[in-house]
């Protein structure tokens, strides 16, 4: 995503999913916890600037 500069989508997806609550909410983390450390540091800079290409702010997903 980051590559094809399509991480305003993942931001999206990832914030639509959010809002599920709290069942989406675990698998989110669970998803990022089974990925490789240097897969999962890529899905994490791709969310954080989509956040801001959003507008929304990270820690309100669970980012700090």
């Amino acid at each position: 995503m980051a590559e094809t500069r399509r991480s305003d989508d993942l931001a999206l997806a990832w914030s639509e999913a959010w809002g599920r609550g709290d069942a989406w909410r675990e698998a989110l983390a669970k998803g990022l916890e089974m990925m490789l450390k240097k897969f999962a540091a890529v899905v994490h800079g791709a969310l954080l600037g989509g956040f801001g290409r959003i507008k929304e702010t990270p820690k309100k997903f669970g980012f700090y």
